[in-house]
């Protein structure tokens, strides 16, 4: 893992340079910056090719609507937070003890981005190829402007959560290794402190989960120790879009709240709400949430305040209340190893109309297409099962990657008449795919995936 440090503001001037702490020094090095209040967004372009860097597709409440690497990136992102995230649950490496930073700095989850982004657009990505012995690197400009992290392909990713595999097979733990760059991004160098989440080597990452007390040490040394009379959000209750947040240190007539933006627009900016007054001698904050939100976080910042102590903790927010995405039915191998998979991603609110579908393990450079119904199937058709029953509505061709990956944002405003996904509607989704090098019909299918939509 390594931190390369930038110039501002444009790349022309950059330093291309490692900085690891000599054998000699002890503990946490600081890199001689923080984040300002404007830079604690953090977002992910989930362009992971390994199927298993987004095989986990188990939803969890501490991490509303978010499977796969984004979860995994998201939970090493907020581990680093001043206290637990939400109830502190869904890592079972350290059950109920997630966020353990204990200083003023609070990280915001503003959801995916469309690309890499340059360096300041604080975006999370695969990077393809390698690099030697590196596994990941932070690149930084050194005043503390923003970042890019980058996750070499040429590993083995996974995203967890309960992983087990030998050591030193170049299969990582994403989530581990996410949580050591972040540590760079917000001004860490390496540690000497062997159990330390940055410390400069790791057998498979697993250990870099959770803060060892030099981290903490760290990260409190560079933001300062949690200030106990920053804002605080202790808890929150949801009746439609009326958002209530209890807590403590609330301004009592102007604070901002941020969001987490449903759209996965924008410059990761939050979504505000500002000049928005307490209750109860700022224990209480009542809000509605805007139409673009999406599932994520929500904070609270006094306003007009710069400070690391004043940001509250960010909190876990579910805005879209649909049933979690199902799979079924089951993928047949195929020219290039066991099976094409398809996945659902974005939103499943009608109204956010950011809803998208993707597909790993089908052969690289092929033309294929998903396609979708109101009823599921189950029966053999070309090289594979079609789960799908009629009347079937196609979305637009196209062709894997280099890798066999195939993505596509699926815009439900301009769908079918018979094939208009409303909210209250269940659909079922599948991959078709060409794969003439396995012989038989020359094409075959994914497995299938059935989604609820929402308002």
């Amino acid at each position: 893992m390594k931190l390369r440090l930038l110039l501002p503001p444009v790349l022309a001037v950059a330093l291309a340079a490692v900085f690891v702490v000599p054998p000699t020094a002890r503990g946490w090095k600081p890199t001689g910056w923080r984040l300002s209040l404007e830079q604690r967004d953090f977002r992910i372009w989930n362009n992971f090719t390994d199927k298993e860097a987004n095989d986990n597709q188990t939803l969890d409440p501490n991490f509303p609507g978010w499977q796969g690497a984004d979860m995994a990136i998201w939970k090493a992102c907020i581990e680093w937070s001043s206290e637990l995230h939400g109830d502190g649950s869904g890592d079972p490496h350290q059950p109920g003890d997630l966020g353990s930073g204990g200083a003023n700095f609070e990280p915001t989850f503003q959801g995916r981005h469309v690309g890499p982004g340059a360096v300041g657009d604080n975006v999370h990505s695969e990077l393809p190829g390698c690099s030697g012995g590196t596994i990941a690197f932070t690149e930084s400009f050194v005043d503390g402007s923003g970042w890019r992290i980058f996750y070499y392909q040429c590993w083995l990713w996974f995203d967890g959560p309960n992983e087990d595999w030998p050591n030193g097979t170049g299969r990582y733990d994403l989530q581990g290794i996410a949580a050591h760059e972040y540590g760079h991004a917000l001004g860490l160098h390496h540690s000497s402190f062997l159990d330390a989440t940055m410390h400069a080597t790791t057998d498979n990452g697993k250990g870099y989960r959770s803060l060892a007390p030099d981290d903490i040490a760290g990260v409190q040394g560079v933001y300062g120790t949690k200030d106990p009379l920053k804002p605080r959000i202790t808890g929150i209750s949801l009746s439609g879009l009326d958002l209530t947040l209890d807590g403590v240190n609330f301004a009592a007539a102007d604070n901002d709240v941020w969001f987490t933006r449903g759209s996965g627009v924008g410059d990761g900016t939050p979504l505000m709400v500002t000049g928005v007054p307490s209750t109860g001698m700022g224990t209480q904050i009542q809000v509605q949430i805007p139409p673009a939100v999406g599932n994520g976080d929500v904070l609270v910042r006094l306003a007009g305040l710069v400070g690391g102590d004043a940001l509250s903790n960010p909190w876990p927010l579910a805005v879209d209340l649909c049933p979690p995405p199902s799979g079924y039915c089951t993928t047949t191998p195929n020219s290039v190893g066991s099976g094409a998979l398809i996945f659902a991603g974005g939103s499943q609110s009608v109204g956010a109309n950011d809803f998208q579908l993707s597909s790993l393990g089908s052969p690289p450079q092929v033309f294929g297409l998903f396609f979708y119904a109101g009823l599921q199937g189950n029966q053999p058709v070309g090289d594979g099962t079609l789960c799908l029953s009629a009347p079937f509505f196609r979305l637009s061709a196209l062709q894997t990657d280099a890798v066999g990956r195939a993505t596509m944002k699926v815009d439900l405003t301009d769908l079918p008449d018979a094939g208009q996904i409303l909210a209250g509607s269940t659909w079922h989704f599948q991959w078709w795919y060409r794969d003439t090098a396995a012989g038989g019909a020359g094409y075959n299918f994914s497995d299938a995936i059935s989604v609820p939509f929402c308002q």
